[in-house]
């Protein structure tokens, strides 16, 4: 857990992974975020059929607006993560992978 101050109120926000909660920090202290929330929404995507869906693992706010994080490791890429990410891209403006 991460404890944060936004909107003068102080909260933890939960973190799946120390990658995650690492760059979550980071985060904190980049000029210009004014506000950060963990897993904050599940996509949804019909798609032949189906119904792919996935939890973002950061939104957040800095001066140019809303931005989705999702915070991986290279090593565990796949064909299907790809694809949520860049579908994640679709709608957003920015996903990250760490190392």
């Amino acid at each position: 857990m991460v404890t944060v101050e936004q909107d003068g109120c102080r909260r933890l926000l939960e973190t799946e992974s120390s990658l995650e909660r690492a760059h979550l920090r980071d985060q904190l202290f980049t000029a210009g975020v004014t506000w950060l929330l963990t897993q904050p929404f599940a996509l949804r995507w019909p798609i032949e059929g189906r119904c792919l869906w996935r939890v973002p693992d950061i939104l957040g706010y800095d001066l140019d607006g809303p931005f989705v994080a999702d915070v991986k490791p290279e090593a565990s890429r796949t064909e299907y993560s790809d694809l949520m990410f860049e579908l994640t891209r679709v709608k957003s403006r920015q996903v990250v992978y760490a190392a």
